[in-house]
């Protein structure tokens, strides 16, 4: 969705622009990951959930505001957006597993419930983001 926006929305990026939005995010993903592995040693799951929560609102606030006009926004933007969505996966399956015994046929089901709502969320963003509500209309 980051090189659509780049390639189609008002910034109007080249190319090899557009891709480095889903660098930058893949990037802050991956960093996230390491990141959120260390901050898990010493907060909470429901915390990490809350302040990754918190961040990422933010970050997509920071994406409405600053995205569309400045390429340098949208890629700071993407990359505090990549690493805060990336905690959530690890804490909320932490959490979970903190007040119920997830072990097998519970963990398909969280797997299996995680995967259905990763496959419905870009249609869903993407009708967003042109709609009258979105940055692209």
């Amino acid at each position: 969705l980051a090189t659509t926006f780049g390639l189609c929305g008002p910034l109007d990026l080249s190319p090899s622009e557009a891709v480095l939005g889903d660098t930058c995010f893949n990037s802050g993903f991956t960093a996230g990951r390491i990141v959120s592995a260390l901050v898990a040693g010493f907060m909470k799951p429901r915390s990490m959930i809350i302040g990754s929560l918190a961040m990422c609102t933010l970050a997509s606030i920071l994406l409405a505001i600053v995205g569309g006009m400045s390429k340098y926004g949208f890629y700071i933007g993407l990359v505090l957006l990549g690493c805060f969505v990336s905690w959530e996966f690890g804490a909320t399956f932490s959490f979970v597993a903190s007040k119920v015994n997830i072990t097998g046929q519970q963990t398909s089901l969280f797997f299996v419930g995680c995967g259905f709502f990763s496959l419905a969320t870009p249609p869903l963003a993407g009708y967003l983001f042109t709609s009258s509500l979105g940055a692209m209309s």
